[in-house]
């Protein structure tokens, strides 16, 4: 379960009738936080409304078949949730992923596992997690389309180039929960074991494009899943043994085998993975909407134009737009079996036949327009199953037309803008110029 920030800062907490806020109207928050949830076959979001009062909405189901109910003491505590059939899924502050506050301690909650299960008989599903700080690494970028210049002596100009196109890569500090075992009235039944990742292990090396920071500290990947019975001491039912592979250029870990006891190997393959031209963690090669495309230019930002007259926008460079082909990159695309048969899957992009869009004609009001392109992201096109001779046993096509056109309907298209500060010749300082 994830929060979506709305209004302030996540340390303050949504409570539009609290005395708190009437009396400190500086930490008044009039935007409340969605949350997110997902899990078990249950999906959808809820908020904090006057009075206390939660609203469901957006379910894969009937919005009034599920309860939610908080308690909370200044944060939140404690989430419940609660199906048609009685059964309470249970989110605890304890199993929290956290990220700095403003005083840079872990403290603000980004993500709520589930603790427990709770059934209408009151057995229960106990889920135990370990807590691990990480440091990783996150790239920010800018590009500035015209000079950068220093004053010197408020008399002559001094141009810098080497300041039109930078990217740096910043600290990001994190606590994450991961998963250790499952326990059915407090007999545990399944357990979870890590290995850390060591940058000396091939299969294990990431760098960071453009970044003296090569490694993530402290980060974990899954190495076993152990299944045991829970009547009889040292009884394993079942091992699962996960393998991982890195990418040839880049070094990016994937998950390369599973073995599961009594069964076999499942391998995967993904595209491109061997290329020396794998994008690196942290790559300016991306679209509008962050995937790949493979475009070697210094320019990571747009040059967006505004025209005078309709204060309309155009993005003057091919540099942010989609390539499929790239975003291809790592993709699974093969799963072999333990019988020797394999599956191949492939992909295809995104495209659209209507958008919506914001122009002068409709006073810049949302509006969908007929309007055909190609947008960021994959989608799959076939799926085709072999034997272990390679003999197609079978194999399966989509579709995403609809009238003869695409079905596809584009709802967002990123805005670029900059906001710096600068100092004058006046040594003046111009904070927060927003472009």
């Amino acid at each position: 379960m994830t929060p979506e920030l709305g209004g302030l800062s996540p340390e303050i907490i949504y409570e539009p009738d609290s005395s708190e806020n009437i009396e400190n109207p500086k930490k008044y928050d009039a935007e409340p936080d969605i949350y997110h949830f997902n899990f078990m076959g249950y999906s959808g979001r809820f908020h904090l409304g006057w009075n206390n009062e939660l609203y469901v909405y957006n379910t894969n189901g009937d919005n009034k078949l599920l309860g939610v109910s908080i308690e909370k003491n200044g944060s939140i505590i404690e989430i419940t949730i609660i199906d048609k059939y009685g059964y309470k899924y249970i989110f605890d502050e304890s199993n929290t992923d956290q990220i700095p506050d403003s005083s840079g301690e872990l403290k603000l909650d980004i993500a709520y596992k589930l603790s427990r299960i709770i059934a209408p008989n009151d057995r229960y599903v106990e889920f135990s997690y370990e807590s691990t700080e990480m440091t990783t690494y996150r790239p920010k970028s800018f590009y500035c389309p015209n000079s950068i210049y220093d004053l010197n002596n408020q008399n002559s100009m001094e141009i810098i180039p080497d300041h039109q196109s930078e990217i740096e890569i910043y600290e990001c500090m994190a606590a994450s929960s991961v998963l250790s075992s499952i326990s059915v009235d407090s007999i545990k039944i399944v357990s979870f074991e890590y290995e850390s990742l060591d940058s000396s292990v091939n299969d294990q090396f990431r760098k960071i494009e453009n970044g003296s920071l090569e490694e993530f500290e402290d980060c974990k990947r899954l190495k076993n899943i152990i299944v045991t019975n829970p009547f009889i001491v040292n009884d394993t039912i079942k091992i699962a043994d996960f393998t991982y592979r890195a990418t040839q250029g880049a070094r990016t870990n994937y998950l390369n085998s599973v073995t599961l006891s009594g069964e076999g190997t499942y391998t995967f393959g993904y595209h491109n993975i061997e290329d020396e031209n794998f994008p690196s963690i942290g790559t300016r090669e991306v679209d509008h909407w962050g995937y790949y495309n493979g475009r070697k230019s210094g320019n990571f930002l747009n040059i967006v134009s505004k025209n005078s007259s309709t204060l309309e926008e155009s993005i003057n460079t091919s540099v942010r737009n989609p390539a499929s082909n790239y975003a291809k990159y790592g993709m699974l695309n093969k799963i072999i079996y333990p019988t020797g048969g394999f599956s191949i899957i492939d992909y295809e992009a995104h495209d659209y036949s209507y958008a919506m869009r914001q122009t002068v004609s409709n006073v810049f009001l949302l509006n969908l327009q007929e309007e055909s392109g190609i947008c960021g992201g994959l989608r799959i096109k076939s799926i085709a199953n072999y034997s272990s001779d390679s003999t197609l046993l079978n194999s399966k096509n989509y579709s995403y037309v609809k009238n003869g056109i695409s079905s596809g309907i584009l709802l967002y298209f990123p805005r670029y803008w900059i906001c710096y500060s600068a100092t004058n010749g006046y040594n003046c300082v111009e904070p927060n110029v927003n472009f």
